[in-house]
């Protein structure tokens, strides 16, 4: 199944939930896990009715995660000299951005020639599906579970960091009133900022190609539950 076809049937257990949260929890932190997950951080901001600095996605610390590993292996190096970041929604038209990937401070522009940057670009958008189909009855859950730990880890200890997380933005990027993966300075209290790297034209094309698909999607789901 692709990630939008789970939406109806996770709403209906997300949103009761959410009642719960703001109820019991009203000052919490959430994480969202649950797919799609750019469209249920959106419902679940909407149905608690926390700050937007409070709601945020696990899926772009995953997908960077899987980025550096594919990077680590191509080149035969140590995952921990890679730092990479992907943007953008939780799906097909996730973005790599390799302007910003390096290894051991070398931009890996300069490593890997633009038709391996390609592979790459597939490989971990497509890293999902791949880790499904071998567990058969199963799901990525070992990734993502420590993505989240990550997270959490870094506001309970306010390690303050950025991340890429899908949150919910408000001009940056040109692109307001969605949630979709961006870079975010992460701390204790949540999203402190919502930070606009400088893209290459291909890149910022391709990060609002993106949010237009996730626009239509999540004005769509949040109108059949009510919030739209």
């Amino acid at each position: 199944m692709k990630r939008e076809d789970v939406f109806d049937e996770n709403a209906r257990v997300v949103m009761p939930i959410c009642e719960e949260i703001s109820k019991f929890a009203p000052e919490a932190i959430v994480i969202v896990v649950t797919e799609p997950v750019d469209a249920i951080t959106h419902l679940v901001l909407k149905k608690t009715g926390f700050s937007p600095h409070r709601v945020m996605g696990a899926a772009g610390v995953l997908d960077s995660v899987r980025l550096r590993y594919f990077i680590a292996k191509k080149l035969g190096v140590c995952p921990l000299d890679v730092s990479a970041m992907v943007l953008a929604g939780h799906h097909d038209y996730m973005l790599p951005v390799f302007s910003y990937c390096r290894v051991a401070g070398i931009p890996i522009t300069e490593l890997l020639p633009k038709g391996e940057l390609d592979d790459l670009q597939n490989l971990v958008r497509h890293a999902g599906g791949e880790i499904v189909s071998y567990l058969k009855t199963g799901s990525a859950f070992y990734a993502a579970a420590a993505s989240v730990a990550e997270m959490v880890e870094v506001i309970i200890r306010g390690k303050r960091r950025i991340l890429s997380a899908p949150a919910y933005v408000q001009g940056q990027y040109g692109i307001k009133g969605i949630c979709l993966g961006v870079p975010i300075f992460l701390g204790a209290e949540g999203i402190e900022k919502i930070i606009e790297l400088r893209l290459s034209k291909d890149e910022l094309d391709a990060l609002r190609f993106s949010a237009n698909v996730l626009e239509e999607m999540q004005r769509e789901f949040l109108t059949e539950t009510g919030l739209g």
